[in-house]
């Protein structure tokens, strides 16, 4: 069964190609979705996947890119969301 959740990262989480490693990462466990950066300076992860996927998925936000400095992950269920890709919203 599919899920769609949001995850929010916060921390220094912009300037350290955390949005291409979520492309990548996001891409390698088959999980669709996009990763924005947000005004406040949080990085936003909305993403589509089996619950194995998406744990997969939050405890790699947890660790980041190798430059990021993540101080704390929240998760939100959404309403299911069909995406064909995962791509890095502008």
């Amino acid at each position: 069964e599919l899920k769609t959740i949001s995850i929010l990262i916060t921390g220094r989480v912009q300037g350290v190609f955390f949005r291409k490693y979520t492309v990548q990462n996001a891409c390698m466990l088959g999980v669709f979705g996009t990763v924005e950066n947000l005004p406040n300076q949080q990085v936003r992860i909305v993403a589509t996947g089996t619950a194995t996927q998406l744990n997969q998925l939050i405890e790699w936000c947890h660790r980041g890119s190798p430059l990021s400095k993540v101080l704390h992950v929240s998760t939100q269920q959404l309403p299911y969301q069909p995406f064909s890709d995962f791509t890095i919203k502008r």
